[in-house]
This record gives C-alpha cells, sequence and structure tokens, in this order.
C-alpha cells in the first residue's frame, strides 16, 4: 500500500492580525449600535435597539412599530454568543458591572413614537434580565457603576419653564439594586444637553453636553461639575473655537492629569461641522482646544490611550461639507491633541456612523455603530448594527512574520496516521545512468 507522507517543513510563516468588522440585523428591520465595551472574557458586549412591527398591539392607530432594548454579546472574534432582547424601550449605553454582570441605560417608550421614561436595566452575565426600573423623566443617555457599587445617569428631562417647554440636564444615583437615592436638574431658562457623565477621582461626577445660549439661539459645549451628592461645584460653557452655530459635546474623560478632554462637533451648519477636541484643567479652565476643520463630522466618542494621547470614535463626511454620505471613523490623537492617523470605515452605501470606542486590552480598538444597507422591493434602505475591530494603528487586516530556527532540521517523517515511517532511499535506476552518459 502507498503511503501518503506528511512532512513538517519549517518554512517561514505569515500570521494575521485580528482585526475584523461585522454586521448584525435582518433584513428590512433597524437594528443599531450606540454603546460597546470590553468583557472580562476579551469578547466584547453592545447595546442599542431594534424596530418589531406589532400593529395588533398599538396603542392608536398608525404606531405600528415598536422599539426593543438589545443586547449583544460577541466573542474576541465578533462571532456572536448570545442577543437579548427587552420590550418597548431603547439601550443607549452599556457597562460590565463588578458582578460580571451588564447595566443598560436609555429610554422606555411603549411605541416608536410614545412618549419616553428614563430607564435603567441590570443582567446577569448572560444577559438574563435582573431587574429593570423606571424613573418617570425623559430620556437616559448615560450610565457607570459608581465607586459605591451604585450607578450614575445622566439624560435630559421635558421642563416648563417662564411658560415654555424646555429641556434640562438630570443626574441620577441609585443604589446597587437601581433604587434610587438621589437627582439633581442643571441648566438656564434655555435648553441644555446632557450626553456623558464620568465619576471624577475626588468622587464628584463631570457632565458633558450643550447650552442654549439664548430661546432661538446657538448652542455651546458645555461641562459641569458636580460634589459626590450632586451638587453643582461649576460649570463651563465659554470654549473658543466651539461653534458658532450649533455646538456640541458628545463624550468626555477624566485625564490622567486630573484634567478633562471632551470631544463633538463644533460649527454645525446645514450639513455638517467640524470635530472638535477640548482640553481642560480640574477646574474646567481651558487648556487647549483643536478644531479640525478638515474632519467634516461628528466626534461622538474618546478615551484615553496607553500611550498617554486620545481616541476619537464618531462619523465623517466623505466629500467634504456639501455631501451627505458619512462614514464611520477612528482618529487618533498625541497628548496635544495633534492628528497621528484617521482611518474611515463603511458599506458600499451611505451613512455609516460610528458611536461608541474603547480601547481593547491587546491595543487594539472596537468601535460600534450603525451601517445601512439596501431595502427589499418593498422597503427603504436600513439599518444595520456595525462593530468594527482594529489593531493598534487602526487597520482592519494586517499580517506580521512569525520567527523561526535558523537551525532547523527534519525530526521525523510520518504517514496520514500520524505514524512513523522510514522514508525509502531511492536510487537512479541502470537506464537512467546509462542514458546520463
Amino acid at each position: 500500500m502507498k503511503k501518503l507522507l506528511l512532512i513538517l517543513l519549517c518554512l517561514p510563516l505569515i500570521g494575521f492580525g485580528q482585526g475584523w468588522e461585522h454586521t448584525f440585523g435582518d433584513t428590512d428591520i433597524d437594528e443599531l449600535g450606540y454603546s460597546v465595551t470590553q468583557t472580562n472574557d476579551g469578547g466584547y458586549v453592545l447595546t442599542g435597539n431594534n424596530e418589531v412591527y406589532d400593529p395588533v398591539n398599538a396603542p392608536a392607530a398608525g404606531l405600528n412599530w415598536f422599539t426593543n432594548i438589545l443586547l449583544l454579546k460577541v466573542n474576541s472574534l465578533g462571532i456572536k454568543q448570545w442577543e437579548k432582547n427587552f420590550a418597548n424601550g431603547i439601550g443607549k449605553s452599556v457597562s460590565q458591572t463588578s458582578d460580571g454582570g451588564y447595566i443598560i441605560t436609555g429610554q422606555s417608550n411603549d411605541c416608536e413614537m410614545c412618549a419616553s421614561e428614563v430607564m435603567l436595566l441590570k443582567t446577569d452575565y448572560n444577559g438574563n434580565q435582573i431587574w429593570r426600573k423606571d424613573f418617570g423623566m425623559d430620556k437616559g443617555y448615560f450610565v457607570r457603576q459608581t465607586s459605591d457599587g451604585g450607578f450614575i445617569i445622566t439624560g435630559t428631562k421635558d421642563s416648563i419653564i417662564n411658560g415654555n417647554w424646555v429641556e434640562k440636564v438630570f443626574l441620577l444615583k441609585t443604589d446597587l439594586n437601581g433604587n434610587e437615592e438621589w437627582r439633581s436638574f442643571y441648566g438656564g431658562i434655555n435648553n441644555d444637553y446632557a450626553r456623558e457623565v464620568v465619576q471624577t477621582s475626588d468622587g464628584g461626577f463631570i457632565i458633558v453636553g450643550e447650552t442654549q445660549l439664548t430661546s432661538t439661539g446657538s448652542y455651546k459645549i458645555s461641562l459641569t461639575k458636580t460634589n459626590y451628592q450632586g451638587n453643582l461645584l461649576w460649570t463651563n460653557s465659554s470654549f473658543s473655537n466651539s461653534g458658532n452655530g450649533y455646538a456640541k459635546g458628545e463624550s468626555v474623560i477624566q485625564t490622567s492629569d486630573g484634567g478633562y478632554i471632551i470631544t463633538g462637533v463644533s460649527e454645525l451648519g446645514v450639513i455638517g461641522g467640524d470635530v472638535i477636541l477640548i482640553k481642560t484643567d480640574s477646574l474646567g479652565n481651558e487648556s487647549w482646544v483643536q478644531p479640525f476643520s478638515n474632519v467634516k463630522g461628528s466626534g461622538y466618542s474618546i478615551k484615553q490611550t496607553l500611550d498617554g494621547g486620545y481616541i476619537i470614535g464618531g462619523s465623517i463626511i466623505e466629500d467634504g461639507f456639501f455631501s451627505t454620505t458619512t462614514d464611520a471613523m477612528l482618529m487618533k490623537t498625541n497628548h496635544q491633541g495633534d492628528t497621528m492617523w484617521i482611518k474611515y470605515f463603511g458599506t458600499e452605501y451611505y451613512n455609516d456612523q460610528g458611536y461608541s470606542v474603547e480601547q481593547t486590552s491587546d491595543g487594539g480598538y472596537i468601535l460600534t455603530g450603525v451601517a445601512y444597507a439596501p431595502g427589499s422591493i418593498t422597503s427603504a434602505a436600513y439599518r444595520d448594527i456595525y462593530l468594527i475591530k482594529t489593531d493598534g494603528t487602526g487597520t482592519i487586516s494586517s499580517t506580521f512574520n512569525i520567527p523561526i530556527n535558523p537551525n532547523r532540521k527534519l525530526e521525523k517523517v510520518v504517514d496520514i496516521l500520524g505514524r512513523e515511517t522510514k522514508p525509502k532511499l531511492i536510487l537512479p535506476s541502470l537506464k537512467s545512468m546509462m542514458m546520463e552518459q
């Protein structure tokens, strides 16, 4: 019987990096990803929402679409492990908790166009609901676990001031079981919005958003600091180059020097504005401002990176100011806000967005958002969840050489069953020797 020989050749090998991109969703149904975080097992969890068409249970004629809170878990390669849906709401922010489970905030509503309430939802490690609380305000945008094991939420609430409906910023603090401990409100007589909140090194909180200067006027990026009980310490909305029309503060973190870094958009016009980066000291005083006039779009999320610089996740307008087509974006800067690189990500369609970014344990980045896809014959374009993993240079795919031993030698020869065999010595035949002569 002839034997198939398997010989391990110690040749130089090429490995491939761990970058990838995936979309998640069903045809003709909107599914959006708003927030992502790396989990303890090296995978990722994200929250957002999907839409469900249910005319039978509609609260009123024409209100047939419902939004469900979505919690999606993937492994380190972006392969789906499980998905959970929770009725009637939108998930805006997710974080892994100290017990290994997850906390989500967003809004509860009975239908797509119905009034909403702030929602806080706790799950176990497998995404099973433990409890859910609604707080009767308006919209929750961001949640984090606090140093005492409880949770802090920020968002906006509708209020009446001088006979006018306006939006006000709120902070809501709960214990570890979601029971309210206190709530506070901030802002002037016009509209104020909050996007993110972070607990600071002194135990208090820092909120970023925007404030309206007059009832019909422009907006400015705002930064608000409170103590651990939510009492206002200071607020600042006088940052330079932060917009002459509609500027938005989208994301904030406390930096390693005790100050703060903000990203958002400035000079927002009819179509788009400039991505902006603002650095402050610990009292909110401006240290420097970096408006990226060549980057039309918006920064939605920011983190400080291991090298002391910053990574911004957001969206970028593809063809300049007068285009309406966007891609998801990663922008890396040094510690002074100077651009190191910008990477775009998108499908072959349009209006892809990046909403949430983190640096991962391997030094790369994870970004989530939405990607547009073509609809069916009976439906317009719809949106899918977009999840992107890159290496430390913002690259999805990369190659690298695996080093080898220069003193390598053949150890053994085996057949297809793995049994060691002795290869026969093949001698030249008499006929071939005579031909060579």
